[in-house]
């Protein structure tokens, strides 16, 4: 936590000296981390900053640096906006206008549409200097290593054990998926790989 309010409020300072006066905005919804939003006053829809910071051992699921060199490959392709900083607990980099997606809107047909064609886009990128290789194997086992056998709590350990498989039930299946989907020889594409509502953002002015 210390390390959080150091670091967010240099950044905070900095941007006081640096525009004068500026509004931040708290994002709500992030799960493995938090947003902030800065931008100089009245200019929110004109350029804003976006500042996420890590939550504490998020970096045991998520490569942090993976993630930078991803921002920096789409944004290249015209898929994303640009990484401005990075430090030790979070990044800085370009804000999308518009408004994320819920139950409703995801069923619409003109959005459903650009979803699928945006993806399409996505999946064509072709980074240029690292290897293309699948991700997903070593996730699923690193999730799986990181699951917990247990709670101290009762009556969620009796919950998690009645819905959950052991370890080495969950490790053998997993085993065997590998085989049957490596077998198929699929390509291996440009991923999301985290299409949750929250992450997918219409503008309906632009129509993107």
């Amino acid at each position: 936590m210390r390390s959080f309010i150091e670091k967010h409020h240099r950044l905070y300072h900095y941007l006081i000296i640096n525009h004068c006066i500026f509004i931040h905005r708290f994002f709500t919804g992030g799960i493995s981390n938090q947003l902030y939003g800065y931008y100089q006053e009245g200019k929110f829809k004109e350029d804003v900053i976006l500042v996420r910071i890590y939550g504490q051992g998020t970096e045991l699921m998520i490569d942090r640096d993976v993630e930078k060199q991803n921002i920096q490959l789409l944004s290249a392709a015209g898929r994303s906006p640009p990484l401005y900083a990075s430090f030790d607990n979070g990044i800085a980099y370009g804000f999308v206008q518009g408004c994320t997606l819920d139950e409703k809107t995801i069923r619409d047909e003109k959005i459903r549409k650009l979803i699928a064609e945006e993806m399409i886009k996505v999946h064509a990128i072709i980074p240029e200097g690292r290897q293309v290789v699948s991700a997903l194997w070593d996730t699923l086992y690193r999730f799986l290593d990181l699951s917990p056998e247990g709670f101290e709590n009762p009556e969620r350990n009796k919950q998690y054990l009645a819905k959950i498989k052991p370890k080495d039930v969950l490790r053998k299946e997993l085993d065997d998926l590998r085989v049957h989907l490596e077998a198929l020889n699929s390509p291996v594409v440009f991923c999301h790989n985290d299409l949750l509502l929250k992450n997918i953002i219409y503008n309906e002015e632009k129509g993107k």
